[in-house]
């Protein structure tokens, strides 16, 4: 598979080269609760960090990768980050009604990271600190791919790539 990195700086500076769909006619639209309508982005979303842990034992995100199809954004910093979803938030007017579905692998220990640098509106967790979706910011919802596929990293790695 093809793939383009864009550093998290490039992306900062012009963000409107990536909004994702093009046009809100391209999103798929679901039902809940029989009368609610949710607007989903139609992009395939993947977030995922490497962290180091001191001496002292104090862990620390030192890059995170957002993909957005078949571009893979990069960063070193929360900030960066944050700076990145408010982007894509304003560029494809999410809202409470739009939504961007973004997949994590091993959610329970990113999220610890995660959540101190969203604002979290609502979580859904199968114990206490192993979420399985998390809504974040109004707009993107964050899911946890192993608790959905049952499987492991390896599992995944087997079973979803080519």
């Amino acid at each position: 598979m093809d793939y383009t990195v864009i550093k998290a700086s490039d992306f900062i500076k012009h963000p409107k080269a990536y909004v994702f769909p093009k046009h809100l006619s391209d999103v798929s639209w679901i039902s809940t609760n029989g009368k609610n309508k949710k607007c989903y982005i139609n992009a395939f979303c993947g977030f995922d960090i490497e962290t180091y842990t001191t001496p002292e034992h104090y862990g620390y995100m030192y890059i995170w990768q957002f993909s957005l199809d078949d571009d893979v954004v990069i960063g070193h910093t929360w900030e960066d980050f944050v700076k990145l979803l408010s982007y894509l938030k304003v560029c494809n007017q999410l809202d409470h009604d739009h939504h961007m579905i973004v997949f994590i692998a091993n959610m329970s220990f990113e999220f610890q990271f995660l959540r101190k640098w969203v604002t979290v509106e609502a979580v859904l967790a199968k114990e206490e600190r192993k979420p399985m979706f998390v809504l974040v910011n109004e707009c993107f919802e964050f899911r946890d791919a192993l608790q959905i596929t049952g499987g492991s990293l390896a599992f995944l790695a087997e079973n979803y790539t080519t």
